[in-house]
């Protein structure tokens, strides 16, 4: 043969630098991993608070609707009379809805009359 090698024996450097190589790429993957799952919770998170809030904002338009036609809304909003010039006949009101961290906050026009206060 030439050069002197022999078929199939490599030095024990050689060996070490494949483990070396495999560790470290199984490492990286692990870390690759671990960021991934981390970013898909957290967007997780962040669509479910988006949908708890645009559930409270659907309240308060809701609540608005039904004062708009004198009736009742429901008891988890929040009717607040506001001070100010308002058209004959018409009120301003605030409809409010907490839940978690934030609050959904409507104003509007309603009758003077019918509806809650």
């Amino acid at each position: 043969m030439r050069g002197g090698a022999r078929p199939g024996r490599h030095g024990p450097a050689l060996h070490g630098m494949f483990m070396l190589d495999a560790l470290l790429g199984l490492v990286l993957i692990v870390a690759i991993a671990g960021a991934l799952g981390a970013v898909v919770a957290r967007q997780q998170r962040a669509a479910i608070a988006t949908t708890d809030a645009r559930a409270r904002v659907r309240a308060v338009e809701n609540a608005l609707t039904l004062l708009q036609s004198r009736r009742v809304v429901p008891s988890d909003i929040a009717i607040k009379q506001l001070d100010g010039p308002a058209p004959a006949g018409w009120r301003w009101v605030q409809a409010e809805s907490h839940g978690g961290s934030r609050a959904a906050i409507l104003m509007g026009l309603v009758p003077s009359t019918g509806g809650n206060p």
